[in-house]
């Protein structure tokens, strides 16, 4: 009887955890680009409806050239028949000079995503190269080894700073999920959209408040199976 009370809370909490679990999916990119250059961006996707949010990370610190630097990616969807809509959060900024000094600032969402370009069909391609070659998001400094397509470049600068959060809407459907998400492939540079092989994709974690409640549900069960099991000690 004790096992049978166990094993229904343990079944109740996984199935509480299940259902309300984070659907977020965290792609990481290889640690080389198409075109030979070093690189290390994330990116995490979530889809509710027809909404799709994507928080593109460049990790790569102190990139040499602006080949290494994230410029967007693209999203090979299942059932998508196009993208609208697009937003994006307020970024921090940072400008680098000719002497590799950099200068922080911010710039609101609108800005940025007229910056950035939405186009594909099944395959939406999410990029600033669609409207001109600045607000890439680039990994953290010092940039003491950035040279000329970084440092005091008038046309890739202002950069986005290590990261930002994009959203926009799926056509084809009335509801989409994690699950329509076939490929990822990260673009990085400016010259040419260098894509990164090698993407992973990692399991869903629970939220934090999810595992709170879980581990609540259990708490009476289990104080329940304990209380039962002082009642029937057998020494």
């Amino acid at each position: 009887m004790l096992k049978v009370i166990k094993l229904t809370g343990l079944c109740w909490a996984v199935a509480l955890v299940s259902m309300t679990s984070s659907a977020t999916l965290v792609f990481q990119s290889g640690s080389t680009s198409s075109q030979k250059q070093p690189v290390d961006a994330t990116a995490d996707v979530s889809i509710s409806g027809t909404t799709v949010t994507v928080t593109l990370t460049d990790n790569l610190a102190d990139p040499v050239s602006v080949g290494s630097v994230l410029n967007g990616i693209q999203l090979d969807i299942s059932g998508a028949k196009g993208a609208s809509n697009l937003s994006a959060d307020n970024a921090k900024t940072v400008t680098i000079d000719k002497n590799k000094v950099a200068t922080t600032g911010t710039a609101n969402g609108q800005t940025i995503a007229s910056n950035y370009g939405l186009s594909g069909y099944s395959a939406i391609t999410l990029s600033a190269l669609s409207t001109g070659p600045n607000y890439l998001i680039i990994g953290p400094g010092p940039y003491s080894n950035s040279k000329g397509s970084i440092a005091g470049n008038g046309p890739h600068n202002p950069f986005i700073n290590g990261s930002e959060t994009f959203s926009f809407s799926l056509a084809g459907a009335s509801s989409f999920s994690e699950s329509d998400v076939t490929g990822v492939t990260f673009l990085f540079g400016t010259s040419c959209w260098q894509t990164s092989p090698g993407v992973t994709t990692y399991a869903a974690v629970p939220e934090p408040s999810t595992v709170i409640a879980a581990m609540l549900l259990l708490l009476p069960l289990g104080l329940g199976s304990a209380h039962i099991l002082r009642k029937h000690k057998v020494c």
